[in-house]
């Protein structure tokens, strides 16, 4: 036989494993947010993301302004309409094998990020623009023989520059376009 007082306790365990239960999922979301937000990579690309690459323009560029070294970025961007009739898998993977390809023809000193939804800039320190138009070209070879798991062809459009010493760091991000 079941007194009201062990009932009362029954519930009341069970509404606070709940409330325990809902805290920690609670938590849990906040904590993945965080980390979202303090990311520095894209998570679909797995390149850096915007926020890195600014950071890392802002001190390349003052420090290649300084010593006088020479600077380069390149731009590349795709067309999203070739990527609206795809599922979300399909999407993926194609962003997934575009950072690879990105990588693959980088060197490791270059900053490579997934700068908006249809972007990829490299930053290329110490390095000239006839060398980022090498890069430019290689760049376009890759992405044409590479199979990045899209059944349509995507177009991409490609610039590189150098950064011109009587400019600001803002006029260079600006070419980004």
């Amino acid at each position: 036989v079941q007194t009201p007082l062990i009932s009362t306790i029954y519930i009341i365990s069970a509404i606070s494993l709940l409330f325990a239960l809902y805290s920690i999922y609670f938590v849990r979301v906040y904590i993945h947010k965080q980390m979202k937000k303090h990311s520095i990579h894209d998570h679909d690309t797995a390149l850096f993301n915007k926020k890195f690459f600014l950071a890392e323009l802002h001190a390349t560029f003052e420090r290649a302004d300084r010593n006088e070294y020479p600077l380069s970025m390149l731009s590349a961007s795709f067309s999203a309409d070739a990527l609206n009739n795809v599922d979300k898998k399909t999407k993926k993977t194609f962003l997934k094998n575009l950072g690879k390809v990105f990588t693959s023809v980088t060197r490791g000193s270059d900053i490579v990020c997934r700068y908006d939804k249809n972007h990829i800039v490299v930053l290329l320190p110490l390095t000239e623009g006839e060398e980022a138009l090498i890069l430019e070209g290689r760049l376009q070879k890759a992405l044409e023989n590479e199979d990045l798991g899209t059944t349509s062809k995507v177009a991409f459009d490609l610039k590189s520059f150098q950064a011109d010493w009587d400019e600001n760091e803002a006029s260079f991000v600006e070419k980004i376009g």
